[in-house]
Parts: structure tokens; C-alpha cells; sequence
């Protein structure tokens, strides 16, 4: 079934998937070659959804690209190596400094293909705010860097290698805010780290966020994604993944569902280019003024996280969790 829907997607002007591995019952290297039969992994982009077992898959997919005899520069996507937040999103217990690693021997194996996903775009879901979600995603990815740069990998080489994943809704200019927000945020640590230029900007991936659904009137959500993926669009993310406009089985017609969901990519990036554009909304004085005070926002709660030991020391405390993360009611040990 995986790969009926995956085969469909890239026939029908896909160019990349995106991989909910859990979801689609992947449990070895042989589910994941019959997920990607005669699927040609020099052609399409593979990205994953981090998974508590994200080391395992991405080990699969490794494996998978040299069992094809696929070259390195060839390898593209993202394997989606966020073990702090697959753990927050489960609920579950993880040692992240273990699974990172290794990072280094993905990175080596991996080709063009990005490894570490910071991925936040579940916020939304546990009731978080948007300058919580920003400050988490930062806190995350410094913790990352740490890590990693007490191995051989260059800090610059780190940064190459990571993307960030954030969630986008039909709140259009809070969208737009946001993922500009994270670029300038991103852009003035990597410059502390000492990354040059080039490495200071941040490669964005939004999905539409479940809570944006409307459960009561699913018919409506076509709309409400449309304008989701537009923000994030006119926001600067460089791939925007539309889910269908209603995840229940109670709607027949799955094919259908996610035809509309990839259309309404295609004719957003093919018909109004907001691709084209270089910062659409900049120069507007209501967007600047939000993306600023939003990024300032972000960034106290940042600093706040990182003066309490960073984010690992905060996730371990269900106070500082619902102070500085404003995610309400929850353990995240």
C-alpha cells in the first residue's frame, strides 16, 4: 500500500517523499525496499519523520542506497536524526547523546542527503506557542552542535547537515513571521559558532499542522492548507508538505484526498511561483514589525532555556517544561 501511494505521488509531479516510517508499519531493511520498489533513489528526494528509532531507519536507508548502487552524489532528502524531539513527542525516556552518536558515519555515508532534523512541527499539538516553539528549536539544535562538535565533525560540516522542521497554519502572517524569524535567529548563532556566510542560513521544511484541521468541517481544510502552505511558501521554507485535508476514514477516497493535498503544492510553487521570490514579505511594515517582535520574543525564552542548563536540563523539569516551553500538563523525562 506504501508503495502504491508513493509510486502514485511521483507519477502525478511529486518530486520528493516523506516518510512516516511508524505510521506505515516499517519494521526492517526489507519493508523499507518494498516502501521504495521501483522507486529510482537517484531521482527522488527520501525524507523521514523522526522516530525513537530514528538511527535504525536511517541505517536502513543507508544500507538501501548502497545495495542499489546508488552514488553519494546521487543521495538526497533527510533522515530525520532528532532524537530529543522523538522523544518528546512519545513521551518516552531516550539517551540523545548516545543515538548522535552516529551522526558522523551518516553524514559520511549519506551523500547530499541532510541528517539531523530539528523537528518542532508537533508543537502545535501539545499546545505550545509560537515563540516556544522557535526558542525549542534553537535550544535543540545548539545541544546538537555541542555534541557533535566534541566529535571529529567540523561545526561547519554540522550545519550542513542539519534542516528544521516547523509547523505552519492558515494564521498567515504569524507563519510568515515565524519562519523568518527562525532564519535570522539561526543566522546570528551559526555566526557565533563562527560558520561562515554561506552556513549561516537554515533550511526550512513546513508541515501543515494537524491542529489546523478542522475536524467538524473537513472540507473547509482545503483552504485552511492552501493559505498554510502559502504562508510558509511566502515565509521562505524550501519544501512545504501538505497533509490531506481530512485524516479520519470517515471521508472515503484516500487517492483522492492526497491528490488534492499534492496539488495544491504543484500549482502553489508551478502557477503563483512563490518560490521566485526572494523574501516577498519583506519591506512590509506589519510583517517586520511581527517577525521582530516575535524573534525577540523567541529569543529571551532561548536565552532563558540555555541559563537553566539547556534544553535537556529543561525537558527534565515539568515546571520549566510549562515556564519556558508553554507546554501545559505533561511529563517529558
Amino acid at each position: 500500500m506504501a508503495n502504491k501511494s508513493a509510486l502514485n505521488e511521483l507519477l502525478n509531479g511529486s518530486t520528493s517523499l516523506f516518510f512516516d516510517s511508524e505510521k506505515i508499519g516499517i519494521e526492517s531493511i526489507n519493508d523499507l525496499d518494498k516502501a521504495l520498489e521501483d522507486v529510482f533513489l537517484n531521482m527522488t528526494s527520501i525524507w523521514f519523520k523522526p522516530q525513537v528509532k530514528g538511527p535504525e531507519i536511517a541505517k536502513w536507508m543507508i544500507e538501501l542506497w548502497d545495495q542499489r548502487d546508488i552514488e553519494k552524489s546521487d543521495r538526497h532528502g533527510g533522515l530525520g536524526i532528532d532524537p530529543i524531539g522523538a522523544s518528546l513527542q512519545k513521551g518516552t525516556k531516550s539517551d540523545h547523546n548516545s543515538e548522535l552518536s552516529e551522526v558522523p558515519d551518516f553524514i559520511d555515508r549519506s551523500g547530499f542527503a541532510k541528517v539531523i532534523d530539528i523537528d518542532s512541527s508537533f508543537y502545535p499539538e501539545l499546545d505550545g506557542s509560537t515563540s516556544a516553539e522557535l526558542a525549542y528549536s534553537l535550544s535543540v539544535a545548539v545541544h546538537y552542535l555541542r555534541e557533535l562538535e566534541k566529535t571529529e565533525l567540523e561545526i561547519e560540516t554540522v550545519i550542513q547537515n542539519m534542516y528544521f522542521t516547523y509547523s505552519s497554519n492558515s494564521d498567515q502572517f504569524m507563519t510568515i513571521a515565524k519562519f523568518r524569524a527562525a532564519r535570522r535567529l539561526w543566522a546570528q548563532i551559526t555566526k557565533e559558532c563562527g560558520a561562515t556566510t554561506e552556513n549561516q542560513t537554515q533550511i526550512q521544511h513546513a508541515v501543515i499542522s494537524n491542529k489546523a484541521m478542522d475536524k467538524k468541517d473537513p472540507w473547509f481544510n482545503s483552504f485552511n492548507a492552501t493559505v498554510a502552505a502559502f504562508a510558509a511558501g511566502i515565509g521562505g521554507a524550501e519544501a512545504i508538505t501538505v497533509i490531506p485535508f481530512s485524516l479520519s476514514d470517515e471521508i472515503s477516497g484516500g487517492e483522492s484526498k492526497r491528490r488534492i493535498a499534492r496539488n495544491t503544492q504543484l500549482l502553489l510553487a508551478e502557477e503563483s511561483h512563490i518560490g521566485r521570490v526572494v523574501d516577498p514579505a519583506g519591506g512590509s511594515w506589519f510583517v517586520e514589525n511581527l517577525t521582530e517582535q516575535l524573534a525577540q520574543k523567541s529569543w529571551e525564552t532561548f536565552q532563558q532555556i540555555e541559563s537553566s542548563g539547556g534544553i535537556v536540563e529543561v525537558l527534565k523539569n515539568e515546571q520549566k517544561v510549562q515556564e519556558l516551553l508553554k507546554i501545559p500538563g505533561s511529563s517529558h523525562d
